[in-house]
């Protein structure tokens, strides 16, 4: 026992020199472990840094009625846990005291409501709890030992414990609000515990539902006067540094604070104030303002403010801070704000994402370059002249009723909100002279009842985000102006809007050679470019693609691999040397003379008469041979890995020179074994055996008449094809 005494002594000594400033007077320092006050945070305040993490709680009104200066606990989840440093581990006097208000429990399911425990890492029966019954009982239990009282407690009062243990002579004492109710002997209170302490459950999860505040731990027991003295604590004085003096000159001419200035104001006095009025008054720091907790109405005008933090005012509706000198505004915790009045300061950047209560936005002569409003449904009223916005878009804000975006640097404006009508006219576009079209719901409407209210240079339309597609063969274009398609002319471009509801094209007979720009009209089902001069044909974009017809063209390569909707391919009268049919749809595919898949039209799919067509790559070779094998010359197979491929490897830097020629054409950077020539019919008409070992060859095309001509050259199993052209 001595020995455990002088472990007692070391320990309150140690304590009483780890003691903080911010303890109360009337709070025994000997022997203080930990002291929770619950003013925001569940620090410890004794010095010893046993600090609480809380999990679920929520900051509650005190029993003094002071915010934020408890916490409350759900009943299901909430728990504060900290470590105590220095706790007697085994044995040893003590004392814990503390606060709870509950009432009868409305959420929470538990027979077993803990207030706080200690508990053994590896046995619960080897812990200390104090807890209360389903009846509002409240029990303490040592080790395996349980007191418990006859009074309800769950009567919605904030009520007082002490419970003060005595290893000299194993006994307990707990004290609420003061008087002694139950006390006893502890024999088995010995076992020792970890550090581990909870509020609000113990280690079967029994949570309590109520709030607790001003939890104290001590080695020691308190004398019944020192218990007294925490019982009879007065309401504590909280003050708010107020350090700007003209901040303070105002708040004690608004009756708010008295006297001389002296860098403070009782909070007391200005916790509950919702409005306050501080205009042209030379303030140039608001610090302070953060405990205005139930503020909702600031008009700060006049001032000369480079900074205001209202991360605490959270019941802020109305703010007017007009005519400063800001350049930081944060308002993300303002989540109920809806008039907000900046003019005339210096902000670069607003943040309003998270405020979906907005109604109203004056921001005029600021530095804003961008402002988010897709989060601010609410917004009737926004006036963001005189800023450097570059762009803007409210087609989210469909309440809008005035809008006044006069002298940016906008070159996107967007109007299309759906509600036009309901701006009226109490819109303003003008001064901005990089904004060429503006985007609204009816430009006729807009030409109509706004022609004035913008620059010159500025259009109204449905649609400001238009892309151009390059037509690089105007014949192509051509065309699409004949059938209506292209609406500006022939000027080497269209735009996506014209062809974005492209379903069906007909280019047939209309001299194109180019068709680059095709793979924009992703909506197109059914394409017929037959009899043109095209060398190259691009569909891998045209998903939707059902039916092609290209016959009668110059094409000798041919990748259908992306087109997973085709049913009909007719690519007659092509000098194909390579055509990729592995599309996964071969199955559908619609052919002559097969039961079930005749065409209803005279088009179906043919590979038939493309003699240099030695392999066609398909979805299943069985199938494809079985159901396909009359649409085919006999040259040529079905296949699932042709090698046939026109942009291998193996020709990236194969050269063909002088092209055009009058005789000879030298092909170098290749070795090769065999080189074909074909007519634009697709007709061999020369072919040479050349040196596999020489990466230069040359051959002759004397005697062919002048016109276009394609080389197929062959390496091992791989090929490709050259245009030459013979004058």
């Amino acid at each position: 026992m001595k020995t455990k005494l002088l472990f007692i002594l070391l320990l309150a000594n140690l304590s009483i020199y780890a003691q903080s400033s911010d303890i109360p007077d009337y709070l025994p320092l000997n022997g203080l472990l930990a002291y929770y006050p619950f003013n925001g945070n569940a620090n410890d305040i004794s010095g010893n840094g046993s600090h609480g993490i809380t999990v679920n709680v929520e900051p509650t009104i005190d029993r003094f009625g002071q915010r934020r200066s408890a916490y409350y606990f759900n009943g299901t989840s909430s728990n504060i846990e900290a470590d105590v440093k220095n706790y007697p581990l085994k044995g040893g006097s003590r004392t814990i005291t503390g606060w709870f208000q509950a009432d009868m429990p409305s959420v929470s399911e538990e027979l077993d409501f803990c207030l706080l425990n200690y508990g053994n890492v590896s046995d619960p029966n080897y812990w200390f709890k104090i807890s209360f019954y389903r009846k509002g009982y409240l029990d303490i239990q040592f080790d395996s030992k349980t007191f418990q009282s006859q009074d309800n407690y769950f009567n919605n009062e904030w009520t007082f414990f002490a419970m003060v243990f005595n290893d000299e002579t194993n006994t307990f004492s707990l004290y609420i609000n003061n008087v002694l109710k139950l006390s006893g002997s502890a024999d088995l209170y010995t076992q020792g515990f970890g550090n581990l302490f909870r509020i609000g459950k113990n280690k079967s999860n029994n949570f309590f539902e109520g709030s607790i505040d001003d939890i104290g731990i001590w080695n020691r027991t308190l004398t019944p006067q020192e218990i007294t003295a925490i019982y009879n604590a007065p309401k504590p004085i909280f003050y708010t540094l107020i350090p700007d003096l003209n901040f303070e000159n105002k708040l004690i001419e608004l009756g708010l604070d008295e006297g001389t200035p002296d860098g403070k104001v009782l909070k007391e006095n200005i916790t509950y104030e919702t409005s306050l009025q501080l205009s042209s008054s030379n303030i140039s720091d608001l610090t302070g303002i953060e405990d205005f907790e139930d503020l909702r109405y600031l008009d700060c005008t006049n001032n000369n403010l480079t900074t205001i933090n209202l991360t605490k005012n959270d019941s802020l509706r109305d703010l007017d801070c007009s005519n400063n000198k800001i350049s930081l505004l944060n308002l993300e915790k303002n989540l109920k704000l809806q008039y907000l009045l900046i003019s005339d300061n210096k902000i670069t950047d607003l943040n309003l994402t998270k405020n979906d209560s907005i109604e109203s936005i004056s921001a005029q002569r600021n530095l804003l370059t961008s402002l988010n409003l897709s989060k601010n449904k609410k917004l009737h009223s926004l006036y963001i002249s005189y800023n450097k916005l570059s762009t803007l878009d409210i087609s989210d804000n469909t309440v809008l009723e005035n809008l006044d975006v006069t002298s940016n640097n906008l070159t996107s404006l967007n109007l299309k909100n759906g509600n036009n009508l309901l701006l009226g006219n109490s819109v303003n576009f003008t001064e901005n002279p990089n904004l060429s079209c503006i985007q609204v719901d009816d430009a006729a409407y807009s030409n109509t009842n706004w022609a004035s209210l913008k620059d010159a240079t500025a259009t109204y339309n449905t649609n400001c985000t238009v892309e151009y597609i390059a037509l690089k063969d105007s014949h192509f274009e051509q065309k699409l102006i004949d059938l209506g398609i292209d609406t500006d002319g022939l000027n080497g471009k269209i735009s996506s809007l014209d062809i974005s509801t492209v379903t069906s094209l007909n280019l047939s007979n209309s001299n194109v050679t180019d068709l680059s720009g095709i793979e924009k009209f992703t909506s197109l089902i059914n394409l017929d470019c037959s009899n043109n001069q095209i060398t190259n044909l691009n569909l891998s974009y045209n998903l939707l693609l059902e039916t092609l017809n290209a016959s009668s063209n110059q094409i000798t390569s041919l990748d259908l691999s992306k087109n997973s909707k085709l049913t009909i391919v007719y690519v007659v009268s092509n000098p194909l040397i390579f055509l990729n049919l592995q599309n996964g749809n071969n199955t559908n595919m619609i052919i002559l003379n097969v039961n079930g898949k005749k065409a209803a039209a005279p088009m179906a799919t043919s590979f038939l008469g493309l003699n240099q067509l030695s392999c066609i790559k398909v979805d299943d070779a069985a199938f494809s041979n079985t159901n396909w094998s009359k649409i085919k010359e006999p040259s040529t197979t079905y296949s699932t890995s042709c090698t046939l491929g026109v942009e291998d490897s193996v020709f990236d830097k194969v050269a063909l020179y002088p092209n055009p020629t009058k005789d000879e054409v030298t092909i170098s950077n290749i070795s090769l074994e065999k080189a074909t020539v074909y007519n634009t019919l697709g007709q061999l008409v020369k072919s040479f055996s050349l040196n596999s070992f020489d990466s230069n060859n040359t051959i002759s095309l004397s005697g062919l008449p002048r016109g276009v001509y394609y080389v197929y050259l062959t390496n091992k199993d791989a090929a490709t094809v050259k245009k030459v052209i013979v004058e």
